[in-house]
This record gives structure tokens, C-alpha cells and sequence, in this order.
């Protein structure tokens, strides 16, 4: 969860 949670921050790519 932790790295998830950071490389959602990191990478927008993720969220859309």
C-alpha cells in the first residue's frame, strides 16, 4: 500500500 500510495502521487499515469 505504502509504494502503491507513493507512485500514485508520483505517477498521475495511475490515476488517469
Amino acid at each position: 500500500n505504502f509504494p502503491l500510495d507513493l507512485a500514485a502521487l508520483e505517477v498521475p499515469s495511475i490515476k488517469g
